[in-house]
């Protein structure tokens, strides 16, 4: 079917790959970026406070957050060691689950749940369950970096990634060299840990704490990720690909 069309539109450079595998003409190929559908505040001081308020996290905290789907193959089992490794050495680091259970992934949440209990962090990690996008866009400025580790690595198609850069987060993120590496993401800053390896995250948590990307870099990341920029693109590549 992907070789009998006259043009093939994708969203990332991992299905673009995918369908040069399936003999579709790099010619016939046109890339439409994604971009974020929830509308982030401005960070400032203000917004930080609110977010914080709202979920009850300590103001003095390292705020480590996620959103999405709460299933296995985003490895929050592995976030929650590394959260609890860092209280052990001393970081005051909370964490905020944004996301309610993957109807196929019953029980993990749970799972996730009594994991927390059990390594004494019910106190630090909260869960919100399902979302709305103003809490997510709250959630965001309260947090201090973004970390979502899904099990294939990550690209331009976890649009949970894009809009933390859109809320000018640090992002730790994961690379998996036997599926794709997005080599696009670490252009984005993006620090990439293989997705279940405890340590790695933990250290590159700690690297974020201690030298932070300075605000200019984060400013300018959001910036080019604007829905107004991305979605001009995304028009324009629609376009090229209906007019040949």
């Amino acid at each position: 079917m992907l070789r009998a069309a006259d043009a093939v539109v994708v969203s990332n450079m991992r299905d673009e790959l995918a369908v040069k595998e399936q003999g579709v003409p790099a010619e016939s190929i046109f890339r439409a970026p994604l971009g974020s559908y929830i509308a982030v505040p401005e960070r400032n001081d203000a917004t930080r406070r609110e977010g914080r308020r709202l979920f009850g996290i300590d103001e003095e905290a390292i705020c480590i957050a996620y959103f999405g789907f709460v299933l296995p193959a985003r490895n929050i089992d592995i976030l929650l060691n590394a959260i609890s490794l860092l209280r052990h050495e001393g970081v005051n680091a909370w964490g905020l689950i944004m996301g309610g259970e993957h109807p196929n992934a019953r029980g993990y949440l749970d799972k996730c749940r009594n994991q927390c209990n059990s390594m004494g962090l019910n106190n630090y990690v909260v869960w919100t369950g399902f979302a709305s996008d103003q809490q997510v866009g709250l959630g965001l400025m309260a947090a201090d970096i973004f970390v979502s580790l899904p099990d294939r690595g990550a690209d331009l198609r976890n649009t949970s990634i894009i809009t933390a850069i859109r809320a000018k987060l640090p992002v730790v993120t994961s690379r998996n060299e036997r599926f794709f590496v997005d080599e696009e993401l670490a252009q984005m800053e993006c620090e990439m840990v293989p997705p279940r390896n405890i340590t790695a995250l933990k250290k590159a948590i700690y690297k974020h704490i201690l030298s932070p990307p300075s605000k200019v870099l984060l400013h300018q990341l959001s910036e080019n990720l604007a829905p107004e920029r991305i979605w001009a693109r995304h028009i324009d590549m629609l376009l090229q690909a209906f007019t040949g």
